[in-house]
This record gives structure tokens, sequence and C-alpha cells, in this order.
């Protein structure tokens, strides 16, 4: 998943809300569309190796590295270690914006270190312990380095807890949205893709390691928190102050880890086959913005029935008090909507499909670099065209011919858009494309194989472009990369691929 532009797309506005609506008056007005930001540095450098860090046997010790070499991002994300799971204690007082937080991190070594890093911005660290001893610790730019006094041998638990308190500092995205923690008038939201969960908890910041994670939440009483999994329980401290507890034990990506403090109205939902939806909207706007979210069960069924099994235990909405002109982010098991989504008499329903269909491209299938965007976002476009097809009677053909603009939608090229243009439209409408170019060429039934082995294969793990093609290849029994080359990677875009 990814985030969406906060520019409107040229796909099917008028049409897509007529065909979709359940009432004439809201049939004359346009949905909003899925949009995307994104903040990156231009690099030339390599990631020959889209793996975290190969295990070393050797007694040598060295320094783990401070980035993975991501093309877009090379210094996202470090080596030398891998994050099994993360336990992030936070206290938010939203009248001073402080942020008091534990975080603990269980993580096993890959090789022998010396030392090793984390990516984390900003915050005063009171505590730094690993395997229950002070240790030293430095800190430059974004990267935060811890030198236990001994080393760490190669394969090898080991623990860190870090203390922090401070004001969050988020970054700053390309369109001037805050990537990161956000304040709020009653209390804040976290939107962190692609590299903005570093400025709430020290992490390592790649989709490549991912890990589960526990969120204890204490905030003043009378607010409410959501996070990402299922709510565990709440506590009262008797001193004014409220714990909520949530549990996501599936791994994942740290750019779609989430928190949402606010005065929420909780609706509760589930799947025919008892998958549980709970969805949370503010309280100012309730009412109105649980119209443009009653089918989501239905969209899980339907995926699945194209996909694969729902990859998570639980799904839900939120949305929250913030005006992002129309953005929304696919967070693992809880996507967040800004308050656009809660407007009487559009249809939002393009943009919720979208956001669920990462669920299984994007969350479950994680990117194995951030070049790889096109299958976090093409995957999703098409799967809110199928939703399209499926619920308004408009087949993918008449939506491309009616509403895709080559003109608009060509440029960069989505195999490789560059850090600047991770969320062009192109990487959305010509990556959809080059699956409806896939799906011309194998027939409908190889098709939807070829997704589902495809999301079978790499369920709860990273893939990238080439095993993408790989499975295409195998089930389909054809060649297929001058197809792919056409539709990912020429700077001319081919003709639309349809009848």
């Amino acid at each position: 998943m990814s985030r969406r532009s906060l520019r409107w797309f040229p796909v099917l506005l008028i049409l897509l809300s007529a065909c979709i609506s359940d009432d004439d008056e809201a049939a004359t007005r346009s949905p909003v569309p899925p949009t995307a930001t994104a903040t990156a540095a231009p690099s030339t450098a390599t990631m020959p190796e889209r793996t975290v860090t190969p295990t070393s046997t050797s007694a040598a010790r060295d320094d783990g590295s401070s980035g993975l070499g991501d093309p877009y991002f090379p210094n996202a994300g470090n080596g030398g270690y891998d994050v099994s799971s993360y336990d992030l204690d936070l206290r938010y007082d939203p009248q001073t914006d402080v942020l008091d937080g534990t975080a603990v991190i269980q993580a096993m070594s890959t090789m022998a270190l010396e030392s090793f890093y984390l990516d984390f911005v900003g915050f005063d660290i009171m505590r730094l312990e690993v395997d229950g001893v002070p240790v030293d610790f430095e800190r430059s730019g974004g990267e935060l380095q811890v030198v236990p006094p001994d080393g760490i041998p190669a394969n090898q638990s080991f623990e860190i807890q870090i203390d922090y308190e401070g004001v969050p500092q988020p970054a700053v995205g390309p369109f001037g949205e805050r990537l990161g923690w956000n304040e709020t008038e009653d209390g804040a939201f976290v939107l962190s893709e692609p590299t903005g969960a570093a400025t709430w908890y020290p992490v390592n910041d790649h989709p490549l390691d991912k890990a589960s994670y526990v969120f204890d939440v204490t905030v003043p009483a009378g607010l409410e928190v959501v996070a990402n999994g299922t709510l565990a329980g709440t506590e009262e401290g008797g001193d004014g102050w409220t714990t909520w507890t949530y549990e996501s034990p599936s791994e994942m990506a740290s750019y779609l880890a989430m928190v949402a403090i606010g005065h929420f109205v909780f609706e509760e939902m589930e799947t025919n086959d008892g998958i549980p939806v709970r969805n949370a909207y503010d309280e100012s706007f309730a009412d109105d913005a649980k119209q443009n979210f009653e089918r989501t069960p239905q969209m899980i069924e339907f995926f699945e029935e194209r996909f694969g099994p729902y990859p998570f235990d639980v799904y839900g909405n939120a949305v929250l008090d913030f005006n992002w002109g129309g953005i929304a982010l696919e967070t693992q098991t809880f996507s967040i909507f800004d308050r656009n989504f809660a407007r009487r008499g559009i249809s939002a329903e393009p943009t919720v499909a979208h956001e669920l269909a990462h669920q299984w491209f994007g969350n479950s299938v994680s990117p194995a670099a951030w070049d790889d965007i096109w299958l976090n976002e093409g995957f999703a476009t098409y799967a809110q065209w199928l939703w399209i097809e499926e619920a308004a009677g408009v087949s993918i053909d008449e939506q491309i011919e009616q509403g895709v603009d080559p003109r608009a939608i060509a440029q960069p090229p989505p195999g490789d858009p560059g850090p600047d243009d991770m969320f062009a439209g192109s990487v959305y409408i010509r990556g959809a494309l080059t699956l409806h170019a896939l799906r011309s060429t194998v027939g409908d039934d190889t098709f939807f194989e070829i997704l589902r082995d495809y999301y079978d294969e790499y369920a709860g793990g990273n893939a990238s472009t080439d095993d993408f093609i790989e499975v295409a290849e195998d089930v389909s029994g054809r060649q297929l990369d001058p197809l792919f080359d056409r539709w990912l990677y020429d700077i001319e875009m081919p003709a639309l691929p349809i009848d």
C-alpha cells in the first residue's frame, strides 16, 4: 500500500458515482479517488540482494550496516539483525503534544555485531539497554548506533529497550503533508509511508524486516485509541489516564504501523465467514461517514474469491478528523481515511476497495524494495476496478475506455518511476493496465490463477517484480518479458488493452 496522491485521478469520476450510489441525488456527484504522496531523496544506489544481511558464521565482528541499500532510500532499514517484535508503550498528552515512549524490541543477529543501527528521528533518549544492560549509543541524522560493550555473537537473540520522550517531529512530504505522528485538536494520528515510522518509534524501517506489534497507548480518560490488530483490553489508571492495548501478531512492515487518538464512534460488522470488521469514525461526523463503508464485508468476500483468504484476523476503517484533500492509507488491518470520506453524496467505495485490496497486495505481500511500488498500487487499483465491475456492472474495458486518458498516466513508466514519482498516477493506472494487458494475453482463468498463486507463494513476506513475472510465466507457460517490458519500463506506453 501506499499513500494516495493529493491529486485527482482521471478515472471515472462522475460515471462511478452514478453507478455505485444507491440514490439518484448521489449519482450526480463524484467519488473521492485514491491518492498518493511520498517523500524521497534521489539516489543512484543499487540493491543487488533484496534480503536482510546474510547470516555470518565468522567469529569476526563488524558494525551492522546503517541502511539496506534500497534503490530509492539507501539509508532506510539496517543490516546485521532481524526484528521479530516491537512492544510500544506510549503515553501521549494532547495538551502538550509530548509523547513518552518505551520501545522493547526483540531481534536476532544475522552476523557477529560490534554495533548495530536503528532508524530514529528526534526525541530525547532517557535510557537504552541491550539485554537489560545499559549501553553506549551515538546519533547522527536519522541513525541511532547502539554499541553493546561485548558485542553480539552471530545468530543470537537479543532485546533492546529504549525509553524516550519529546514532541514528535514528522517528516515533510513533497505535497507538504507530515509523515509520522500528527497532532489533531483532541488527539493524534499516524501516517508513515514510506519512511515516517522512525519519527515516532525506533525501528528497522524497511519493508524487508517485518515484525509483530503490541501497542499500549495511554491517553487522558475520555479519549479513545485505535491501532493495528485487535483490542486486547483497556485499563483505567485511576490518575485520569486510560491505557488501550492492541495486539497485532501478524508480521507487518514498519510504514503500516498506526495509532489514532480522538473521540470515536465504533461500529462492528463481520463477513459471512465471521471475519470481524470494526470501524472507527470521529464523533463529529460519524453518521455521515458510515454510509461509505457499509459494504466492506462484501468487499472482503469478493476479494477472497479473486485473490485468496483474507490475510489477517480483523479489518476496519478509521475516518479521522483531519483534511488533507482526500487522502487514505492502507495501514494494516485498520485503513485510515481523512474527513473527506465522511461527506454525504459521494461514492467513496472505489477508494475503500483500493485500501482493502492492499491488505493482500502491499501489506501481506510487501515490496522487496521501494522501486517495486507498482506491485502495491497497480494491484490495488486493478482490484478497485474489479469491485466496480462487480458492484456497478461496469466492465473494466468500459472503465478504461471512458475514464483513462493515456496522455495523463503514461509517465513515468511504473516499473521504475524514481523516488520522487513513486506515487505518480502512472504507478496506479498504468500499473493496473499492465495487469489488464496480462489478463487479455493469458485469459481470465489463467490470470486469476496467477494472482492467487502469487499471493499464496509470497503471503506474509516480500516480493519483487521479477518474482511476479516468474509466477506469471510458470502458471501461463508463456514467455512474458516483452509484455512486462513494454508496460512497465518502456517510455512509450502501449495502446490501451481493451477490445
